[in-house]
Parts: C-alpha cells; structure tokens; sequence
C-alpha cells in the first residue's frame, strides 16, 4: 500500500514501513544464522600447551541490536505521529500539539484514560479506539504487549544504549 505524499499521516506511514524494512532484515539475518552455525574456536597457549576454546553458538552480531533498535523506533514514532495529527484534526483545539502529545502506552488501568495528558488534545472520537489498544486491557501480563515491548525497546535505544541481541 501506498500514500501520496500529501496525505496527512504520510510521515507515519513513511516510519512504519522503515520499520517493517528493519523487521524484514533482521528476520533474513537471523534465518541465514540458524542455517549456517558455525561454532567459533579461539586457541591460546599457555605454559607452552594450546588451549581450544569453542563457542557454541557463536555470538549474535551487534549489527542485529542496531536494526532492532531502529525497528524500535520508527515503529514508536510512527504511532507518536498519529496522535499530532488526531490534535491537528481535532476543530476544538487551536493550538498546536503540545511537546506532551505522543501515542500513550499504558499497562495499569489509569484512573482516567482521557486525563492522560498525552491524549488531552486529541481529537474526542479516537480516544476510545486508542483507550482500546492499551496493554492494561491484557488479562495477564500486560507487560508483554506489543506496544509495551515496544515502548520498553524503543527507550532503551533511546537513552541508555543499543539493544543488546
């Protein structure tokens, strides 16, 4: 599927297709490294005797970390983009997307979804169908979502460090 560069959620779509590229790569890398394992064999010597050691399997490549990292990313900001334009498309608001406007990921079940002030200014009727995604909806674990894997990844990469494969 395609959109023109003109519609509205062009920048998201643009994201989430990175995203999937990322995804795509990281599925063929890792399919070429279960058909080919290789073990690696380090020799040293010590006291005049060599010493083998094998490594099985042998280490995930750090490339593979890099990819999943911008998987995470394009993927968070996809979503963070759809939630400016649903405060663009909202007619009560005049102002733009405040700094806070972002595509809330929520495991607990808040006391109020709509006083988020991530979804403040969002346009009424997609508030439920956001309200709707949220992980808190999970009988058990909701940790585990999607979207929470997802915000979990997408920060790790963010400020702490390349995730680690």
């Amino acid at each position: 599927m395609n959109i023109d560069s003109s519609h509205k959620l062009y920048h998201a779509w643009l994201r989430c297709t990175r995203s999937r590229i990322h995804l795509r790569t990281l599925k063929g890398n890792i399919t070429k490294f279960k058909r080919n394992p290789r073990p690696i064999y380090n020799v040293t010597e010590h006291d005049s005797r060599q010493h083998v050691s094998v490594f099985w399997p042998p280490p995930c490549p750090i490339s593979w970390g890099l990819i999943l990292s911008d998987f995470a990313v394009n993927m968070r900001a996809s979503l963070d983009y759809i939630a400016w334009e649903l405060v663009i498309a909202n007619p009560a608001i005049s102002k733009e997307p405040s700094r806070n406007t972002a595509f809330p990921i929520i495991d607990t079940i808040p006391i109020n979804f709509k006083d988020n002030k991530a979804v403040k200014d969002i346009l009424p009727q997609a508030i439920p169908i956001i309200e709707g995604m949220q992980p808190y909806h999970r009988a058990n674990w909701p940790e585990l979502s999607f979207l929470s894997i997802l915000r979990e990844l997408s920060n790790i990469t963010k400020h702490r460090f390349i995730i680690p494969t």
